[in-house]
């Protein structure tokens, strides 16, 4: 058992980017050669307003709020947005956010760790995301604790990318991922849907809803979902489980009131907590995929619990308002080893068994008010927000000493016997933040094909934390931060939008210097201008944009040396600059072709330095790839083949590489392209039958640095919806 912690007070590649040219003139032609009437029977008929469920469509057409807090369309927004509807979710099978990557222009996983998901686009991590626009910024220690099956509750994933100061206040300006919650249905709706797969992989899933009295005036929905797999790395399974529950109801005419949550537990047994070993000259070891360092008493465990309520008014004159609570707890339970270079040698040894237990609580209080009012003979938007967050993260790391010698090329993960030594307390981390935030944006008409987006926010930031095992503190408070935003959108034809935005960074950072301070916030501004385009009715959107970023006082990692007795240190990395372009064409070329195709290059660097190992012109985040493509299409067939539809998807990036800043060996992982294919076949109206493969040629490649990429994998699904 752990010993007693001290009482310490607490304050927290060219042919891919060929294939994708050739994949968007081929939309392009289509929607310049058939007539609008084409797509009459495409039919996107969104229930609940803005769901995408039930629509058969790739493109979303209702309005968001993800950019402004004002509901825009996608063509009215001036910064780039993609939609992963429910309908690719169904598709291509994709049952966890880390999926979504792969399927997103522009969005990248980066995952050395078996549970630790990181995501990052523009050639920055991202740091905010939002539920149903509620924004929840995420500090340095969530992501070891955020559940994987959540996909099954949720009708799309938006992703803004780019900064988003109006929503989030603070973040990297590389992007917010936005998880758009199923809502009850006005009809009675029920589905059961099971699969199996690659390495024993077995998931079914429940969802049912609608209507409980006669008015229709009281809805609730109900989602689970259950899975158990082992996985293509030895010893690592997956067991994990999810409950959903939202009701619905109408208290008065104009009224709306809803609340629900969700439970999300996993165990993950054979986890690993760091990346792969290399060799010694930095080179990638000749191993198996299927390898692990992880010893066989291995583990890391998530809990994770969410409820939420809002209420909703809509008044006379076509203003609305929303208030949204939200609490949400996550929790961390797990056994993990840490091991080290013997030497110059090429073997490893496991110096200590490390347990780690985290409890976040974050809590937050959303208002929002929007609508129109007439100014000079024309009519305007306004949109008003207020909102509160405290949030506290308890982390803390015990250890027992476990000298083991082993080469990773004949390692055996189960001659490791569990740890036998006393654990005893030996790192922890308490952080407190405290936000609280007013914004104001309106979208102005200048003229009929002219509008012009502006607004603001202030912020007030209150960071704690405590060092508990020599309870230094540290933190700061910032008080009346201002955040400006700026953007233009000129309706050329009815068809398509030529647009530009601006605004601001500020990113308060955890990181600590030399002498175990806090770093000053970052701060920078974000550059964007593109055009957008729809076609066929709406039914296909593309669009172009190019963007550029700076970025100054972003940590930079230290040796240890530098570090004055601390384990870790960083210091301000002078001026960062991205800057890059994306495309991006998706929806129906056809009633029955669905289309997504994506290329996005970002290339980050020094643009001022305060050190001379990185010099101006030095890549920064080259663990990110600079090139991206993303494609997926599927098709449903007619005459004989009716009811059944087939696709296939490629997802391609560049090379990535590390180096170390201590030995200054770099490892480097070429560039890597994968196709997956899938089948469908409707039997009936109610029985749908799907099989997917991914990597379909076995590609051997590197997820990241650190990590391997998952081999070939098939899995079959049967949906039964009533």
């Amino acid at each position: 058992m752990p010993s007693t912690r001290p009482a310490v007070a607490r304050r927290f590649t060219p042919r891919a980017t060929a294939l994708a040219a050739a994949f968007v003139a081929i939309g392009a032609a289509h929607a310049q050669t058939a007539p609008e009437q084409s797509l009459g029977e495409v039919r996107v008929q969104a229930s609940q307003g803005q769901a995408t469920e039930g629509t058969s469509a790739y493109n979303a057409q209702s309005p968001t709020s993800i950019g402004s807090g004002l509901p825009l369309t996608w063509r009215e927004t001036p910064q780039s947005i993609s939609v992963v509807t429910r309908q690719r979710m169904e598709d291509f099978g994709l049952q966890s956010v880390e999926d979504i990557a792969g399927a997103t222009t522009g969005l990248y996983l980066s995952k050395g760790s078996t549970e630790r998901a990181g995501f990052a686009s523009r050639g920055f991590s991202i740091s905010n995301y939002a539920l149903d626009g509620v924004p929840l910024s995420l500090q340095t220690y969530t992501n070891d604790t955020i559940g994987q099956s959540t996909l099954a509750i949720y009708d799309r994933v938006e992703l803004l990318r780019g900064a988003s100061g109006l929503l989030t206040g603070t973040g990297n300006p590389s992007g917010v991922i936005n998880l758009v919650r199923k809502r009850p249905t006005d009809q009675f709706r029920a589905s059961v849907e099971g699969s199996i797969g690659s390495w024993n992989a077995k998931r079914v899933e429940l969802d049912a809803g609608g209507p409980v009295n006669a008015a229709g005036t009281f809805r609730v929905r109900t989602v689970a979902a259950l899975e158990d797999n082992d996985t293509f790395v030895t010893n690592y399974e997956n067991q994990r489980g999810l409950l959903y529950a939202i009701a619905e109801a109408d208290i008065a005419r104009a009224t709306k009131l809803s609340f629900g949550g969700y439970y999300n537990k996993e165990r993950n047994p054979g986890s690993s907590w760091y990346g792969l070993p290399y060799n010694v000259d930095g080179s990638a070891m000749d191993l198996p995929r299927s390898f692990t360092s992880s010893p066989d008493w291995d583990f890391w465990n998530k809990e994770n619990l969410q409820a939420f309520a809002e209420l909703e008014h809509r008044f006379d004159g076509g203003w609305k308002a929303k208030v949204t609570a939200l609490h949400f707890n996550s929790k961390l339970d797990s056994l993990v080893h840490g091991f080290d270079r013997v030497g110059t040698t090429e073997n490893f040894a496991i110096t200590y068994a490390n347990k780690f237990l985290y409890d976040h609580k974050h809590n937050a209080l959303d208002a929002i008010a929007s609508g129109p009012f007439s100014l000079f003979g024309r009519t305007h938007e306004l949109v008003l927000g207020a909102g509160w967050s405290h949030r506290t993260e308890d982390n803390d790391g015990y250890r027992s000493p476990y000298p083991l010698t082993y080469n990773p090329v004949t390692w055996d993960p189960g001659s490791a016997p569990y740890p036998s030594a006393p654990f005893e307390f030996y790192w922890g981390q308490a952080n407190e933040i405290k936000r609280s935030n007013l914004f104001a944006a309106t979208r102005l008409s200048i003229t009929d094909a002219l509008t012009a987006i502006v607004g603001a926010r202030l912020d007030w930031y209150d960071y704690a934390a405590l060092n508990p095992v020599n309870g230094t503190r540290t933190g700061y408070k910032v008080g009346n931060e201002f955040t400006p935003y700026a953007g233009l959108v000129y309706d050329l034809d009815g068809r398509h939008s030529l647009y530009a935005s601006v605004t601001s960074v500020f990113n308060p950072q955890s990181a600590l210097d030399r002498n175990g301070k806090l770093l000053d916030p970052v701060t920078g501004t974000n550059l964007e201008a593109g055009i957008k385009g729809e076609y066929l009715g709406g039914a296909l959107h593309a669009s172009a944009a190019v963007f550029q970023i700076r970025q100054k006082n972003l940590a930079r990692s230290l040796d240890p040396s530098e570090c004055n007795g601390q384990p870790s240190c960083s210091e301000a990395a002078g001026e960062v600059k991205s800057q890059g372009f994306e495309l991006e064409a998706v929806g129906a070329i056809t009633p029955a072709w669905n289309v997504q195709a994506g290329l996005s290059y970002a290339a980050a660097e020094y643009s001022k330095s305060t050190n001379a190992s990185t010099p101006v012109g030095t890549p920064f985040g080259t663990t990110l790839p600079q090139k991206m493509l993303r494609l997926s299409s599927t098709y449903r067939l007619s005459g004989p083949l009716q009811g059944w539809r087939v696709g296939a998807s490629l997802q391609s990036q560049s090379e990535i590489f590390s180096t170390n800043t201590t030995t200054r060996v770099t490892r480097r992982h070429g560039g890597m392209t994968t196709v997956g294919l899938m089948a469908g076949w409707s039997v009936n109206r109610n029985l749908d039958l799907r099989l997917n493969i991914s990597n379909l040629f076995d590609k051997y490649y590197y997820q990241s640095v650190g990590g391997f990429g998952e081999p070939r994998k098939v899995k079959l699904t049967a949906k039964y919806s009533f």
